[in-house]
């Protein structure tokens, strides 16, 4: 059975046998497969063609990977997924996930893993969270919105806790919304902000991968409520740059 059958992906980056790549990797699990060769041209293309995700470089002449992105969510939409792919880059990861990127990967990525986080976006939130891990994570993450705990349309940013490592699994249990609100099911740490600056308190970023049911049901009320374009926050409450 093709994993991505009737999806249509749209790949962006400057080196044509990456595309090529990319192109069969997809087309191979029954996606339909587009091309642009930089932000400004995949931007032109998607005002005419919508498609479910984008894979893009960031760094490109011509209208980087960033650009793109920021453009598809002034556009008031969540869709499409928007995976981006870094060799360097001046953005960091927290920046990244805020202005809405779904997932990122650095060069040199394994395409197994790539696809996996395609094939993993794609589905719909309950189907995305509905699975238990077994075992459960041994780490447990507990939080309350005083803790200045911000959603996102992914995952959650929660300030101060910063005692974890990126790739950590850990056990959720967070209250949000004035207490009236509690998610408990599993995370990954995508990101930790150690350390204060100026504009930004130290704390933590974790994409869901499990919540159970009464949670997922939780969620998809909050995210109704202020329909965030930050797959995960890098601050609390407001977000946006």
């Amino acid at each position: 059975m093709s994993l991505l059958g009737s999806k249509t992906v749209l790949v962006v980056d400057d080196e044509p046998m990456l595309r090529e790549i990319l192109r069969d990797v997809f087309e191979l699990e029954g996606a339909t497969v587009f091309e642009a060769s930089n932000g400004t041209e995949a931007f032109a293309l998607l005002q005419q063609q919508p498609v479910h995700v984008v894979v893009s470089d960031i760094r490109m002449p011509g209208g980087d990977g960033i650009e793109l992105l920021r453009n598809l969510r002034k556009l008031e939409r969540n869709t499409p997924v928007v995976l981006l792919i870094t060799g360097f880059s001046d953005l960091s990861t927290d920046a990244a996930y805020d202005i809405g990127a779904d997932a990122i990967l650095s060069k040199p990525f394994d395409v197994s893993e790539l696809l996996e986080r395609v094939i993993f976006l794609m589905k719909q939130l309950e189907d995305r969270l509905k699975v238990e891990p077994t075992p459960l994570p041994s780490k447990l993450l507990a939080a309350k919105s005083e803790e200045h705990v911000s959603l996102g349309r992914g995952g959650i940013y929660i300030e101060d806790q910063v005692d974890y490592a990126i790739g950590d699994s850990v056990q959720l249990e967070v209250v949000v919304e004035d207490s009236l609100k509690v998610l408990q099911g599993c995370g990954i740490v995508r990101w930790v902000r150690r350390n204060a600056s100026d504009s930004l308190p130290k704390g933590t970023g974790i994409e869901f991968t499990y919540l159970n049911g009464d949670s997922i049901s939780q969620l998809k009320e909050l995210l109704g409520k202020s329909q965030p374009k930050a797959f995960i926050p890098k601050r609390g409450r407001a977000t946006s740059e």
